[in-house]
């Protein structure tokens, strides 16, 4: 019996490690570029580089490196045979606009669902137009500050508050270097349990949109072959008028 309750007491203090965790922790995805790109995800304070992929120097994670290129391959060859089995069996596939029409349906939910819930972080936001040119630069500096400018203030007032500091955002001319540069450094973040309920959301409206999807294509496909059909009657009826024709006039 005091087993049982030891066994007990320990998964009630894992589940409301757990719950403290998903209500309390976070996730976000770091963004950097200075002359280099680099994407951090950070888990619970657990941190996995997604891009530049880790360059492996031991044997293992050479052996982890080809399972994962490995996993792609066949990941890969199953969705190609996916395709050619749906091809095969007759299944409708969506065309590019009705693969579009449910991409831009998706976009729009995750809009409503992350408003206001997502935390962006501009640690640092440094843009400075240069071409060598002083003509040059002044056209495209104004043209960036045209984009940027009512980009940056709509995700602030509208969508989500940028958090950032005095000077860690600007766009600034500078007429005397030959190139561009650009100096980032962005976080974008959520809760785990906001994070999991939009994930849910968006996986039961993807459900919902690829049937949507398939119904259309089901439609397309009736609507081509009835085309063809009122088609190849049309000329049935106007061969027989012309045999009739030929017929009355011999």
């Amino acid at each position: 019996m005091k087993i049982l309750l030891i066994v007990l007491a320990v998964l009630a203090a894992l589940l409301i490690l757990l719950l403290l965790l998903l209500f309390f922790g976070s996730a976000s995805i770091r963004i950097t570029y200075r002359e280099q790109l680099r994407v951090v995800l950070k888990v619970l304070g657990l941190r996995f580089r997604l891009y530049p992929e880790k360059t492996p120097t031991t044997k293992a994670e050479l052996r982890r490196q080809a399972k994962r290129k490995r996993r792609k391959r066949l990941r890969k060859q199953e969705k190609r045979l996916r395709r050619q089995e749906q091809k095969a069996s007759g299944e409708p596939i969506p065309n590019l606009p009705e693969n579009l029409q449910m991409i831009w349906s998706l976009v729009r939910l995750a809009r409503r669902k992350i408003k206001g819930k997502l935390f962006i972080r501009a640690y640092r936001f440094h843009i400075r137009i240069a071409t060598g040119d002083a003509a040059k630069t002044a056209i495209l500096y104004g043209a960036t500050v045209g984009a940027a400018a009512p980009l940056l203030q709509w995700i602030h007032a509208d969508f989500n508050p940028i958090e950032r500091g005095r000077g860690d955002m600007s766009i600034e001319p500078d007429y005397l270097a030959e190139k561009s540069s650009v100096d980032i450094d962005l976080e974008l973040g959520m809760r785990l349990f906001r994070g999991l309920i939009v994930a849910v959301a968006l996986l039961s409206a993807y459900r919902d949109e690829k049937e949507l999807a398939i119904r259309k294509a089901r439609r397309r496909i009736a609507r081509k072959a009835a085309r063809a059909r009122a088609k190849a009657l049309r000329k049935q009826k106007k061969a027989e008028s012309r045999q009739h024709t030929a017929s009355v006039s011999g």
